[in-house]
């Protein structure tokens, strides 16, 4: 069955504006091309045929340039925050409602300021004939302070996020995410804003979060330095 994707790409930015004033955060130059692309190839790719730009903030920049997606290879379409900030969990349901597909397609969800290197395969298999709900993906970093800790039993689900406020190696939230779109419709609260990660995630402890862990290179852009870092990390993507 096909796989769908949302990409969250309508935050403001706010920390990044030091170095990229001029744009939404996730069309931040790397290499000579906006990130937002970078994340586009990588689900063409994996052979996901259409994503749903989730947008706010300089949300008609990204519309203009990347249109239908006819010159990309992939098909694109847009949902908008409207007037109202509706968080990264609201916008995101309001993106599942506005796609017409099977509610057993999988929707993989990106954040649109990370980059991970991923396999759509473990993803899918975490989902499928178990009592999951939806797959996380994690990744080891050496310190988890910024980002704060998932803590993984030996089965592979996700028994708890933690606050870290000392350097320490661990795994985190790679904002990545995996569910069925019935399953999405589930989890996801009825209310207009909300946070995905404060306010779902958290619920879904203790059984029906599965993590999975990706190996490769990470990177979130979020912040001057690791935009910075970006510029090396992923110079020769294109």
């Amino acid at each position: 069955m096909p796989v769908r994707a949302i990409i969250l790409a309508g935050g403001l930015g706010t920390r990044l504006r030091a170095v990229v004033s001029d744009r939404p955060k996730a069309m931040s130059d790397v290499g000579g091309h906006p990130f937002l692309e970078l994340l586009l190839r990588q689900l063409r790719g994996h052979a996901v045929p259409a994503v749903n730009i989730a947008v706010g903030y300089g949300g008609d920049y990204i519309r203009h340039h990347f249109g239908s997606g006819a010159g990309f290879g992939i098909d694109i379409s847009y949902t908008d925050d409207g007037p109202r900030l509706l968080g990264t969990g609201g916008v995101l349901s309001r993106a599942i409602r506005a796609m017409p597909e099977d509610p057993n397609d999988p929707i993989l969800v990106l954040n649109g300021d990370t980059y991970v290197d991923y396999e759509l395969k473990p993803f899918l298999a975490s989902i499928e004939g178990t009592d999951k709900k939806l797959a996380l993906g994690v990744v080891r970093v050496e310190d988890v302070a910024r980002y704060g800790a998932v803590r993984v039993n030996a089965d592979g689900a996700v028994v708890a996020f933690e606050e870290k406020r000392t350097a320490t190696s661990g795994l985190i939230n790679a904002g990545l995410y995996c569910a069925r779109r019935q399953t999405w419709s589930q989890v996801l609260p009825k209310t207009e804003s909300f946070s995905l990660e404060r306010d779902v995630l958290p619920q879904l402890v203790g059984g029906s979060l599965s993590a999975v862990e990706c190996t490769g290179l990470f990177i979130d852009i979020g912040v001057p330095a690791d935009y910075n870092r970006a510029q090396t990390l992923l110079r020769d993507w294109t």
